[in-house]
């Protein structure tokens, strides 16, 4: 609106212009009686200043002011010759002022036009260019000759021939088919389009697109060509490179060992990578249009297992829907018709707003993964139950270890028992103490054997309150016999009044007894005449008793390796004594261990915890 304004505000001074012209025209040739020159020079004015339709407007007053006030008023004398042909000259000459002046402000403009049309072409950023109907150059801005380094004749063409002096400057590889698009358009008139190389004048070839339109007569005939060739080796790098990326990409895609797949936001398949095509058999054309109740195309019903595909289909309806990542497994049929299993799974992509734009979903073949583990699901199995053998036959060892000492005892018991009573004089009250010797034994056999089923059942011990140096007192009474025989002595340094300790009385003394025929075993090796073995007993913390046996034997040689089941440093041994004694105190709550003592020989300690609920009165020395 307020462009019209003005447009109109214009035109009104404009013409008000040339109307005042006039009226200073019309007083001076009243005051001067030469109204042609008045006129005449009024129109020249009107016209240069005030522009072409003012100028008119001029010529109209200043014709009619001519005729009415100077020759209807009697300017002239009435029936003078010469007044008509004055006014005709004036009319004439009015008009051709008028048109002179038009084509001289016509040729201005033009000039104006063609000196900015080629500062524009000259300081544009690529190679303007002119030619006539042939494809003869007419001008070549001089960014173009610059470039090239040849003057406009070198690059013409070569009249009555199909070959132009421009294609020196093409690359060899884009030259024909450059020239053949030239030739071809300016035969039809159509536009001209061409990508090609063009050597700069340092003998390097950069990628430039041209493009020309062709100029028209008022017959439609081509009357010249104007175009441009514009430098796009920045864009064909980056082109390339994006191409390259693009490319390694896909063959990314293409190699990975995964089966790669797209989809739309309404979970519509989109794309297959060439993994996925050549496994299945299936290109994406068989993805044709879903099915009316599922959005899962028609050819997913062969290639996804038929009991794992409704849970597949409810799967991905549900992540569509939610537009949630989802993950299933499943079994997918191969191009060869085998199933495999896979792991599936998909992420969306979401746009600014929050809405998925595409789904991006990977299936990875697991057959050999769940093969693998239904082997070994297998092996497990066959391992627990040579464990179980291996269980059952450590126990019957075990078993075999631990009641051979009682056993042995009644079978000495008994030897002695006979040599008593076959005496000449039998010894009744001997006979009698090596029979009870032997019931003793026996029961202790018993206990060995119902003590080691508990413990392989993994059923707690049956404990009492047990005052553990009268366990350890009990043991050397019942190993006496058996130091003296090997020339060795036991040593006890029991701390006085230890709080009790609620374990097994059997297997605790099987406990001290293993350590304790361990110790003289280690201690027969040895010629030192001196054979000690100490057994200690002391309050190690709040909470636990702790119980030394100190052999001065060879020592060890690993102090961990020696508690492994079936590992053995004897000649006769079966390598279970030490593993059934660390088990049994563990199982109430302690530790067993071994070390090196800094002399000679080794010392196993155990612990066992307190138990200070009740008071075991100290017993009588």
């Amino acid at each position: 609106m307020h462009t019209d304004v003005t447009s109109v505000s214009s035109t009104v001074r404009r013409y008000g212009l040339a109307l005042a012209i006039c009226c200073v025209a019309i007083a001076v040739a009243w005051l001067t009686q030469a109204p042609a020159a008045s006129f005449l020079v009024a129109i020249t004015v009107a016209c240069l200043y005030a522009g072409r339709g003012p100028g008119l407007f001029a010529i109209a007053v200043c014709t009619l002011a001519f005729g009415l006030l100077f020759l209807a008023l009697g300017w002239y004398v009435p029936g003078e010759a010469d007044i008509y042909i004055r006014f005709a000259t004036f009319v004439a000459a009015a008009l051709v002022i008028g048109l002179l002046i038009r084509e001289y402000q016509d040729a201005d403009a033009t000039r104006r036009a063609e000196h900015e049309a080629r500062l524009i072409v000259e300081s544009m950023p690529g190679l303007g260019w002119s030619t006539d109907a042939e494809g003869m150059f007419k001008y070549i801005n001089p960014r173009g000759l610059d470039y090239v380094g040849k003057p406009s004749a070198e690059l013409d063409r070569v009249k009555g021939s199909n070959t132009f002096g421009w294609m020196k400057v093409i690359h060899p590889d884009d030259a024909d088919r450059t020239v053949a698009a030239f030739l071809r358009c300016l035969k039809t008139g159509e536009p001209f389009v061409s990508e090609h190389r063009v050597r700069h004048v340092d003998g390097t070839y950069r990628w430039f697109s041209a493009s020309a339109r062709a100029s028209r007569d008022r017959n439609g005939r081509v009357t010249g060509w104007y175009g441009t060739t514009i430098d796009i080796e920045d864009r064909k790098r980056a082109e390339e490179a994006l191409q390259r990326n693009e490319q390694r990409l896909r063959l990314i895609i293409d190699t990975i060992p995964a089966l790669v797949w797209c989809a739309t936001p309404d979970g519509r398949p989109s794309y297959f990578n060439k993994r996925l095509i050549d496994y299945a058999g299936l290109t994406l054309d068989s993805f044709g249009a879903s099915r009316a109740e599922s959005r899962q195309p028609p050819a997913l019903g062969t290639l996804i297992h038929p009991d794992d595909l409704p849970a597949v289909e409810r799967v991905w309806e549900q992540a569509v829907k939610t537009g949630e990542p989802f993950s299933v497994r499943h079994r997918i049929r191969r191009a060869d018709g085998v199933y495999r299993w896979v792991d599936g799974r998909g992420e969306p992509l979401r746009g600014d707003d929050g809405r998925v734009v595409q789904w991006y979903g990977v299936n990875v073949d697991i057959e050999d993964e769940t093969r693998m583990q239904d082997a070994l699901r297998s092996t497990q199995d066959r391992l627990s139950r040579a464990s179980q053998t291996a269980s059952l036959a450590e126990m019957s060892a075990s078993i075999a270890h631990e009641i051979n000492q009682p056993l042995a005892s009644v079978v000495t018991n008994g030897y002695a028992c006979l040599r008593w009573l076959s005496a000449d004089v039998p010894n009744i009250d001997r006979a009698r103490d090596a029979a009870e010797r032997t019931i003793r034994d026996g029961n202790a056999a018993a206990d060995v054997v119902s003590g080691i089923r508990a413990l392989f059942k993994r059923t707690p011990a049956a404990g009492t309150l047990l005052d553990i140096n009268d366990v350890i007192d009990e043991v050397c009474q019942l190993l006496s016999d058996e130091a003296s025989r090997r020339k060795a002595h036991i040593e006890m340094d029991l701390e006085a009044n230890l709080p009790p300790t609620m374990a097994d009385r059997t297997q605790i003394q099987q406990v001290l007894m293993n350590l304790a025929r361990n110790g003289l075993d280690a201690m027969d090796l040895t010629a030192d005449p001196f054979k000690a073995l100490f057994i200690r007993s002391r309050c190690k913390d709040q909470d636990s008793i702790l119980i030394e046996v100190r052999d001065h034997g060879g020592g060890l040689a690993d102090s961990e390796k020696i508690f492994e089941p079936f590992f053995t440093t004897k000649m006769k041994g079966m390598g279970m004594g030490l593993a059934i004694c660390r088990s049994i105190v563990e199982a109430h709550e302690g530790r067993l261990w071994a070390v090196q003592n800094e002399g000679k020989g080794a010392t196993f300690s155990f612990t066992l915890p307190i138990r200070r609920e009740v008071a075991i009165p100290p017993r009588p020395r």
